[in-house]
């Protein structure tokens, strides 16, 4: 009897004859995957995913949306296939959302903004999204950049943990009123990339130097964050690498990290303690990373490597903490982003 597959969408930029969204069904045996549907959508960088699997959230990158100069997002229904039917789309009053973070217990998705330094409070409706109920927007620095490049919601819903790559710094916000409540400053031009939680941890990742800052969060007690290990994403090398993208599984047992530039890929043990140790590294077979993401079941991992319009499936053994290739060949043009369906 075959077992049940996964269904996956990814998001693309809108160069290379990218047609938008793609559907990919993806074979429980074997974890082949093939194209089924695409949606035409510009420069779909961020996709977010009901939990129920029935609804899908992608950001329009652009500087432009439905004739205001603002980036949006887009709201779709999940048809049978995998099919996407467009439901609605709004103005984040924001450029460039490049993250999208969902928390349905609020009936909010969140996105973070790059040009402008903002994040988006965007209100879910029967019919998609209504219109952007608050913006979190942080203090304009003198120099740089003004740029909020992730957004994750924490365990409880409570607080944001955000990337703001013109201050250096990972940002811990009150979800429901948008205030600032404590942070953790990386240094001057040092550029934050990503941040992703477990229980009562928070792993922020530095793009370059390619470094990954663990914090116990202590908000709840102390309204306060304290960090507990620096290790750097690729094992023996403290040079740049353009880190990407970093996942813990859903079981917390591991924890992925991708590098753009040097193409690889490495897992961590998680420790009950949240810090992480060394598990294995492997070569990418394709050109930059742009983003991964790790199935519910903690069964695969799909990687989108964006200059080599390719995506990658691995089988995960969590036990061994090894990565199985059982896909390179999936020709998508330029792929940027994945969320992942566990089918029933």
């Amino acid at each position: 009897m075959q077992k049940k597959g996964y269904t996956a969408w990814i998001g693309t930029n809108t160069m290379r004859n990218s047609l938008g969204i793609y559907t990919v069904s993806i074979n429980g045996d074997t974890l082949r995957g093939e194209i089924k549907h695409t949606e035409k959508a510009y420069n779909t960088g961020a996709l977010a995913l009901s939990k129920d699997g029935k609804r899908l959230y992608a950001a329009s990158e652009g500087m432009s949306f439905m004739g205001y100069g603002s980036g949006g997002v887009m709201s779709y229904r999940i048809d049978g296939g995998g099919k996407l039917v467009y439901l609605n789309g709004t103005p984040v009053w924001g450029q460039r959302p490049c993250c999208l973070a969902l928390d349905e217990s609020r009936n909010t998705l969140y996105s973070a903004n790059f040009y402008g330094g903002s994040i988006s409070m965007v209100p879910l409706c029967d019919d998609g999204v209504g219109p952007v109920r608050k913006i979190i927007t942080a203090p304009k620095p003198e120099h740089w950049l003004h740029a909020m490049h992730w957004v994750e919601v924490l365990e409880g819903g409570d607080h944001l943990a955000a990337i703001n790559v013109a201050q250096s710094e990972l940002s811990i916000y009150d979800a429901a009123t948008g205030e600032r409540v404590t942070g953790h400053c990386f240094g001057d031009r040092i550029f934050a990339r990503a941040v992703v939680s477990y229980g009562p941890f928070i792993y922020a990742m530095l793009q370059d130097p390619g470094i990954i800052y663990v914090f116990r969060d202590r908000l709840k007690e102390q309204k306060e964050i304290e960090l507990i290990q620096k290790i750097h994403v690729i094992e023996n090398w403290d040079g740049g690498c353009a880190a990407s993208v970093i996942r813990v599984s859903p079981d917390g047992r591991l924890v992925l990290a991708a590098s753009r530039e040097l193409n690889k890929l490495t897992i961590f043990h998680r420790g009950e303690d949240g810090t992480l140790a060394y598990a294995d590294q492997i070569d990418l077979p394709g050109d930059t990373a742009r983003d991964f993401m790790i199935s519910d079941d903690g069964k695969i991992v799909v990687i989108a490597m964006q200059f080599s319009d390719n995506l990658l499936i691995y089988r995960i053994d969590s036990e061994q903490a090894k990565l199985e290739l059982t896909q390179s060949d999936l020709k998508i043009p330029s792929p940027a982003a994945v969320v992942i369906r566990k089918e029933k």
